[in-house]
């Protein structure tokens, strides 16, 4: 299994639905769903996801009160989707995690910051 790391960092224009406060920039609360990548992108089937002591867990999970979220994973492509479902819906394609996952999660903690300010 592989470990992964990302963030939710909003534009200051949405409703923290835990402190009820507006323009708070960590996404907190926010569900990421996990799927095996596709073209088109999100439309795979759910990956099976495990937490740090590699017992299974849910899928989607919820980022905490930090908008951080941390999986563990079989290596792979995987396609991320943000609030899956709704208007606000953001996939991230073709993610490869354990092939060049260093390189991946900082270019997307990287991109997401840079996009969101």
């Amino acid at each position: 299994m592989i470990g992964y790391n990302g963030s939710i960092v909003l534009r200051n224009d949405e409703l923290d639905v835990i402190t009820s406060k507006i323009d708070l920039n960590a996404g907190v609360g926010i569900l990421v769903t996990v799927r095996l990548a596709t073209v088109p992108a999100g439309a795979g089937t759910t990956a099976s996801l495990f937490d740090i002591n590699d017992a299974s867990i849910a899928n989607p999970i919820t980022s905490d009160n930090k908008g951080n979220y941390f999986f563990k994973v079989a290596a792979g492509t995987y396609d991320i989707i943000t609030k899956e479902g709704t208007p606000s819906e953001v996939i991230e394609p073709s993610q490869a995690i354990g092939l060049t996952a260093e390189l991946t999660t900082y270019h997307k903690l990287m991109s997401l910051t840079v996009y969101h300010q």
